[in-house]
C-alpha cells in the first residue's frame, strides 16, 4: 500500500476511534510523536494513554526493539497508562509486539495498569526514569518504590519451555513436568487452569507474594498430597483443587477472604483442612466439599465469634458439614 493510501486508511480508522470514543462519553485525541501515533484522553489537564497504533508510519516506519512512552502529549504531561493501550492497536507497520524487548517509562507517570505490557511476549526489560516518584525498575522488573512485590514482570524473562506468564500471572505450566514445581517469586496470581492435568507433579512450591489462585488452577493434579498456601493469599477461586485425588491436607492462611465453589470437589482422600484466620466468604459450604469424603476434619478457631456465627449459619441450613475441631497449635 502506498504512503498516501495508507495515510487515508489511518485517517479513516482514527475517525472511527474518535467516533467510538464519543459514543462512550470519552473524548479521544491523537498525537504523533517521532512517527508513533498515540491515542489519549485528558483528565484534570493531564494525559492518559488509552491506545496506540502497532507501529510508526511514513518515513519513521522501521522495526524498533525499544518502545519509549512519551512524557508529554499535546502539551500535557502523561501521568497514566491504561490497561488497553496496546490492545487497541490497529496496524503492524514497524513496531510489532513480538519485536519489542524494552519499554521506557518517563518520570511523570504515576499510574500504570498492571496488564498494560502483557501483550509483548518477548519483552525483557522495563526501564523507569530516575526521577519517577512512584515507580522503579530493578533488573528490568517494575516495582512501586519502597515495595518489594513486583508489579509487572516482562513476559520474555520467563522460560517458556516450562511455563508461561503474562505479567505477574502464571497462565500455563508444562503438563509433562515431574516431581516438584517451583513457581517464580514474581508471580502474584496463578491463572485459570494453569496446572490442570499436571499428572506427574508431586509437590508445589509457591512464592510468598502469591495473592490469588484461579479457577481450577490445580484441578486433576492427581499426585499432590499436601497444599500449604502462602501467608498473603486472599482468594481461592472455584474448583481450585478439584479432582486432586491424592490430596489429604490443605492449610489456608489468615489473609484468606474468599473460598469458591467446588474447591475440594472430588478430593476423595482429603482428611484435613486448616483455616488459620477468620472464616472466609463461602457461597455454599456443602458445594465447597462436594464429593469429598465424609470424614474430612475442619480445624479453625471455634472460640472466635465469627466462626461460631458462620458454623451456626451453615448447620442452620441443614447442610452436610465436615467434623469441626479446634485449630491446630
Amino acid at each position: 500500500m502506498c504512503g498516501r493510501k495508507r495515510n487515508k486508511v489511518i485517517e479513516s480508522m482514527l475517525s472511527i476511534m474518535l467516533y467510538t470514543g464519543a459514543l462512550a462519553g470519552q473524548t479521544i485525541q491523537t498525537e504523533f510523536i517521532d512517527g508513533m501515533p498515540w491515542f489519549f484522553s485528558v483528565s484534570n489537564n493531564e494525559a492518559v494513554l488509552i491506545g496506540h497504533l502497532k507501529g510508526p508510519v511514513g518515513d519513521k516506519a522501521k522495526v524498533r526493539e525499544k518502545l519509549v512512552i512519551p512524557d508529554v502529549i499535546a502539551g500535557r504531561n502523561v501521568t497514566a497508562i491504561h490497561d488497553d493501550v496496546f490492545v487497541r492497536s490497529l496496524f503492524w507497520h514497524g513496531t510489532t509486539r513480538e519485536v519489542v524487548r524494552c519499554i521506557e517509562i518517563p518520570a511523570g507517570v504515576t499510574n500504570i495498569a498492571p496488564k498494560c505490557f502483557s501483550y509483548f511476549p518477548n519483552l525483557q526489560q522495563i526501564e523507569v526514569a530516575s526521577g519517577n516518584k512512584v515507580y522503579k525498575s530493578e533488573d528490568g522488573i517494575l516495582y512501586r518504590r519502597e515495595q518489594t512485590q513486583a508489579i509487572i514482570v516482562p513476559c520474555g524473562r520467563l522460560p517458556r519451555e516450562l511455563f508461561q506468564c503474562r505479567g505477574d500471572t502464571l497462565i500455563r505450566w508444562s503438563r509433562q513436568s515431574t516431581g516438584t514445581a517451583e513457581i517464580p517469586k514474581e508471580v502474584c496470581c496463578i491463572g485459570e487452569r494453569a496446572f490442570e492435568n499436571c499428572k506427574y507433579l508431586e509437590d508445589i512450591i509457591m512464592p510468598e507474594g502469591l495473592r490469588e489462585i484461579g479457577e481450577y488452577a490445580f484441578s486433576r493434579c492427581c499426585l499432590i498430597k499436601k497444599m500449604i498456601l502462602p501467608i498473603f493469599v486472599t482468594n481461592v477461586c472455584n474448583g481450585a483443587f478439584a479432582q486432586c485425588s491424592q490430596l489429604t491436607y490443605v492449610e489456608l492462611p489468615e489473609t484468606l477472604q474468599a473460598l469458591g465453589d467446588c474447591v475440594f470437589s472430588g478430593c476423595y482422600n482429603l482428611k484435613t483442612v486448616v483455616f488459620r484466620g477468620a472464616p472466609p466468604l463461602i457461597n455454599d459450604i456443602a458445594t465447597v466439599f462436594a464429593n469429598a469424603p465424609n470424614d474430612v476434619t475442619i480445624y479453625c478457631n471455634i472460640d472466635d465469634v465469627q466462626w461460631i456465627r458462620r458454623l451456626e449459619r451453615w448447620t442452620g441450613g441443614k447442610k452436610m458439614l465436615p467434623t469441626v475441631q479446634r485449630i491446630c497449635p
